[in-house]
């Protein structure tokens, strides 16, 4: 091998077996879970090295009449009772994803005054090449110091 760029993550096990002690290559996935609560704002952090693409998000106690008013990044959107469920991709947001959700509910319609609802978010993110790239020169290093 005369370059780290000639590893690739499927290339670990035989190189595992041979030189013990390396380290795995960074998984190619992974999903960030939260919980926001209406009239809430937050940041869900995202591992380094990885870019958001996908969020899946369910809201839970809507109640006839109520409007949640959610915002993901740069996607605005509405939730309705009935409604209550979203997925769609966002851009490549590295770092954090901003949240926040509003509830505005109708007084003659909604049976309770005042209600919390939940957001309950998974956003699916992608390794970037960049965290590749350290893996493999990493772990180009050490075998080439052992």
């Amino acid at each position: 091998m005369n370059s780290h760029e000639e590893l690739t993550p499927a290339d670990y096990n035989k190189l595992a077996a041979e030189f013990p002690g390396i380290e795995p290559p960074p998984v190619d996935s992974l999903t960030v879970s939260a919980i926001v609560k209406s009239q809430e704002q937050k940041n869900v952090a995202i591992p380094g090295g990885y870019r958001a693409k996908k969020v899946s998000l369910i809201a839970v106690g809507l109640h006839p009449g109520d409007c949640l008013e959610v915002v993901v990044g740069k996607n605005r959107f509405t939730l309705k009772d009935g409604e209550n469920e979203k997925s769609f991709k966002v851009d490549n947001e590295e770092r954090a994803v901003p949240v926040a959700c509003f509830l505005n509910f109708d007084l003659d319609s909604s049976p309770v005054f005042s209600h919390d609802v939940v957001l309950n978010l998974e956003i699916y993110c992608e390794c970037s090449t960049s965290l590749i790239a350290q893996w493999q020169l990493k772990t180009f290093n050490a075998i080439k110091d052992k």
